[in-house]
């Protein structure tokens, strides 16, 4: 992420910088919005709960209290890790290289190991 961003979520706002993680549920009504006009990049990543259904049945039932901000509840370690598998994510997503939705669909598993 470059620059600073508000995420509004449910009536609930915090101010978010690079190399912040947040948990949104994804039919909580949510927004960015741009803190400054520096530019602001940011990488969201949704993944379908269909995807991942057969290997984890009740993944469409899990659910987030509030904007969980992963930061305050994760060692440095799991922390920096889970940063990495989300960049990797994206990373393979973007450059559409050959079977990069296997790639992609490997990176899930990742996040859910």
């Amino acid at each position: 992420m470059q620059g600073q961003i508000c995420l509004e979520s449910e009536n609930k706002s915090v101010n978010l910088s690079s190399g912040d993680i947040y948990l949104v549920n994804s039919m909580d009504t949510h927004c960015f919005k741009a803190l400054d006009n520096q530019g602001t990049l940011i990488l969201s990543t949704q993944i379908s709960p269909k995807i991942i259904e057969p290997l984890y049945p009740n993944a469409s039932r899990i659910r987030f209290i509030d904007c969980l901000q992963l930061k305050s509840c994760l060692e440095n370690e799991c922390y920096q890790e889970l940063s990495r598998l989300i960049l990797k994510l994206g990373q393979n997503f973007l450059q559409e290289a050959n079977n990069y939705e296997l790639k992609c669909l490997a990176n899930v598993s990742e996040l859910f190991y």
